[in-house]
């Protein structure tokens, strides 16, 4: 693993987390190792949000966990009920 690539996927997450997405810009380098670290800092930021935020960021996953992202869902659906 880059350390580097890490240690700024980490930094990005904590200052995107702090600062919001209009607050700064990202130099993502693209790299598997940019892109895990970050992803795992965020993780840990969102486990320790307190109280109603945290049920906030919980719906809005479980919201996100339902949305179908197959591209010809209906087409098959349609098929399916066909018979």
């Amino acid at each position: 693993m880059t350390s580097s690539d890490a240690e700024r996927g980490r930094k990005a997450a904590q200052d995107l987390w702090q600062l919001g997405l209009d607050a700064i810009a990202i130099d993502d380098p693209l790299t598997p190792d940019f892109a895990q670290a970050a992803l795992a800092e965020l993780n840990q930021l969102q486990k320790g949000t307190p109280g109603v935020l945290r049920e906030v960021l919980d719906g809005a996953q479980m919201s996100a966990e339902q949305l179908n992202v197959e591209p010809f869902h209906g087409v098959i659906e349609i098929v399916q009920n066909a018979d």
